[in-house]
């Protein structure tokens, strides 16, 4: 009895310690637009055969790339990388004034978040590779 449960312990560990899945490499950097950093943008990387990575940057533009939520990194190789900028804002002030159907159409209309259609080739090194990205100019 004592060998067979020795011998399940084991067999659960060792398949607890395995690691399903691609080697993964690390993808960091930033997103910027108009000079400034673009904070809420959801960053993609789409590799040549395998499943995608993705963040959202934070206030400061920074990403670091999530193969899943609990595992960072991308498959090495090349990429194709999208985004989705974060709506625009209107002020609070602004809204106030808006009758309630106005006010209900501008959040809709500019609070949703915008597919921008670029697309940029990248190359993620085994070793991991940082990036910057400029939107400026994209839409």
């Amino acid at each position: 009895m004592r060998f067979f449960l020795t011998m399940m312990i084991l067999s659960v560990s060792v398949g607890c310690s395995s690691k399903d899945g691609p080697d993964l490499a690390a993808a960091t950097g930033q997103v910027i637009r108009d000079g400034q950093p673009l904070a809420g943008a959801v960053v993609e990387f789409y590799p040549d055969k395998g499943r995608r990575s993705a963040a959202i940057t934070d206030e400061d533009g920074y990403f670091e790339m999530l193969y899943t939520p609990k595992e960072p990194g991308v498959i090495p190789g090349g990429h194709t990388v999208r985004f989705q900028v974060p709506g625009k804002s209107i002020p609070p002030e602004k809204l106030s004034k808006m009758s309630e159907y106005d006010r209900q159409q501008a959040i809709q209309r500019y609070s949703s978040p915008v597919t921008i259609k670029y697309e940029e080739r990248v190359e993620v090194d085994p070793k991991g590779s940082e990036f910057t990205f400029d939107l400026t100019g994209k839409s």
